[in-house]
């Protein structure tokens, strides 16, 4: 194959390969520090992914953490689009644990904060005012204590659903 001719089709696939991707739509995507990306691309709503790390994707809509606690502290990083949030905790441990919201950062502006007794169960948290979209850090920390555990949190524009989701 002579030179041009090779260069032709290298410049062929590139098109076609700019074409495809020009015509591809791209949804909102909001990845967390986990490596865990949620793409809100029509497409792919209502469908699981799972990298390497067996962490699975939501839709922009729904459940975005669903962790075990262990350890006497959980920290995580969200970037959310415009939503109300609800905390679901299930405390398995022998002592209280707490847990907190913050806004950008651990020390920035907290939106959240509660007291999760030992307990079978999970216990509900709602934050009931719109967030800002953005990036939010939820801790859970237990003291000196080991924590037991599972911490769910799910976020939705419409808060009724929220609620009504058990």
């Amino acid at each position: 194959m002579s030179k041009k001719k090779f260069i032709i089709i290298i410049v062929l696939v590139f098109i076609i390969l700019t074409i495809i991707l020009i015509n591809k739509p791209f949804g909102q995507i909001i990845m967390f520090s986990n490596n865990t990306v949620i793409d809100s691309n029509q497409s792919s709503v209502g469908k699981e992914k799972s990298d390497s790390n067996n962490e699975t994707s939501q839709t922009k809509h729904g459940m975005i953490i669903n962790d075990s606690l262990s350890n006497t502290t959980f920290q995580k990083e969200m970037i959310i689009p415009e939503s109300y949030m609800k905390i679901s905790i299930e405390n398995d441990s022998s002592q209280n644990v707490t847990f907190t919201v913050n806004k950008d950062h651990s020390s920035g502006q907290q939106v959240m904060s509660g007291i999760v007794k030992p307990t079978s169960g999970y216990q509900k948290f709602y934050i009931t005012a719109m967030l800002e979209s953005g990036t939010y850090i939820i801790t859970v920390s237990s003291g000196s204590a080991e924590m037991k555990g599972q911490l769910k949190v799910h976020i939705d524009t419409d808060i009724n659903k929220l609620q009504a989701d058990s």
